[in-house]
């Protein structure tokens, strides 16, 4: 969304998006494909655009939900893979609009950033770039370990600490699921439990 609204500026020549781990737009968070993964704010009030407050709305409404009434689906919670669908349509959208060709998508983890007398200093594992301003966006970032964790269970295959790319086609069904959380994510995971079949979650 940044590089969206600095696109049209004179001012910036070149906008170099640092990318790696995750697929460009979307995250963690928004690549999840399953139903049961909802999103936590109400349909009406996830738009990235401050100018238009209905813009994701009325994508909803058009593309999935158009027979239900609008003030119903403003405060209605969707999935969040709408919204991921969403953020391509305009990163593509952006794409097509940047006809000086000023992004430039580096695949690149950041190792290092330091500040020099004109902006900074930013390296990869590979090579390095001086720019003028850096912007953070990290998204969401993995939970924390509990403090019982202990370094054999780290190790364990069962044991997955991101729960936005959790497998549960990978655990013995027979056996039960402990989750550990006290957010919607949490909850997300155990319906999605129930709905492969497990007995106890």
């Amino acid at each position: 969304m940044l590089a969206k609204n600095l696109l049209p500026s004179d001012k910036y020549k070149k906008i170099l998006l640092f990318n790696s781990g995750n697929p460009l737009a979307l995250g963690p968070a928004y690549s999840c494909s399953e139903e049961t993964a909802i999103l936590n704010v109400v349909t009406g009030k996830m738009s990235p655009f401050p100018t238009q407050p209905n813009a994701f709305l009325n994508w909803c409404h058009e593309r999935y939900y158009p027979d239900l009434n609008l003030d119903i689906l403003a405060g209605a919670y969707v999935p969040r893979k709408y919204f991921g669908e969403f953020l391509q349509e305009i990163w593509q959208e952006t794409l097509s609009e940047d006809l000086e060709h000023k992004i430039q998508i580096i695949n690149e983890k950041v190792i290092g950033l330091y500040q020099v007398d004109k902006g900074s200093v930013l390296h990869t594992e590979t090579t390095s770039f001086t720019v003028d301003k850096v912007v953070l966006a990290t998204g969401n970032e993995r939970p924390g370990l509990p403090s019982f964790t202990s370094s054999n269970l780290l190790q364990d295959a069962r044991f997955q600490q991101n729960p936005w790319k959790t497998n549960f086609s990978s655990f013995d069904k027979n056996l039960p699921l402990l989750i550990i959380g006290n957010g919607l994510t949490m909850g997300e995971h155990i319906v999605t439990g129930k709905q492969i079949g497990r007995a106890h979650v």
